[in-house]
């Protein structure tokens, strides 16, 4: 049993840079819907606002020590990444004045990810999953990292996660819907793109676009990393 969940840590923090060329195309309508607002809203349910509110996770989660396969920082040689504004870095100061305020870095790493930096996000993720294994905010920014950088088999079991806990969380469906796309399942990732459509009130332009896309016909994808 604890080498499972070794193995199933180490797959979480892999490096996202390994098939980062091949997914340089995947997780833009992803990027999209989050900068849109689309998230989870009281109870659970889908909302859609001009400020994202992530999910908090709930209180009394263990606090283990350092996951043990964690990787090097996948920052190295990634480049300085999209300027910060000054939320951005008001975040950060915060974060650093008091690395124990979750809440703040998941706000943190939520809006690095909509900002589409992707390797400060996966950072923050980390840190908090290294605090809470099951952090509803910190799992699903690993899983769009890993989609973005076109990485379909490590993001699933991670937007698996996502929504055994969340079942309506609309950003990790649509996720999860391209991660399947990418991994050659098209009919499941049409059904997962309806669900999270239902979710969105039957109104959401991006999963629209997506579904669009997919009744087309045959269209390049991005490729399915490891």
């Amino acid at each position: 049993m604890a080498m499972q969940e070794s193995e199933k840590v180490a797959k979480r923090f892999a490096s996202p840079l390994a098939s980062a060329a091949a997914g340089a195309a995947a997780g833009v309508a992803l990027v999209a819907l989050i900068a849109a607002g689309w998230w989870l809203g009281a109870g659970g349910e889908p909302a859609r606002g001009p400020a994202f509110e992530p999910v908090v996770a709930g209180a009394g989660s263990p606090t283990p020590a350092a996951h043990p396969a964690a990787q090097p920082s996948p920052h190295a040689g990634a480049g300085a990444g999209p300027a910060e504004d000054p939320e951005t870095r008001g975040l950060r100061a915060a974060v650093a004045a008091d690395p124990e305020r979750d809440d703040l870095r998941r706000r943190l790493a939520l809006k690095l990810l909509r900002q589409g930096a992707f390797f400060a996000a996966f950072e923050e993720a980390e840190k908090l999953l290294e605090r809470d294994p099951e952090d509803v905010d910190g799992l699903f920014v690993l899983a769009a990292v890993r989609v973005r950088m076109g990485q379909p088999s490590r993001a699933l079991p991670l937007l698996d996660e996502v929504l055994e806990r969340a079942p309506n969380h609309v950003p990790a469906l649509t996720a999860r819907g391209q991660a399947l796309l990418a991994a050659g399942h098209e009919a499941a990732a049409v059904a997962t793109w309806e669900r999270a459509l239902e979710l969105s009130g039957g109104s959401n332009r991006q999963v629209e676009e997506l579904l669009r896309e997919a009744a087309s016909g045959p269209r390049a994808s991005p490729t399915a990393g490891s």
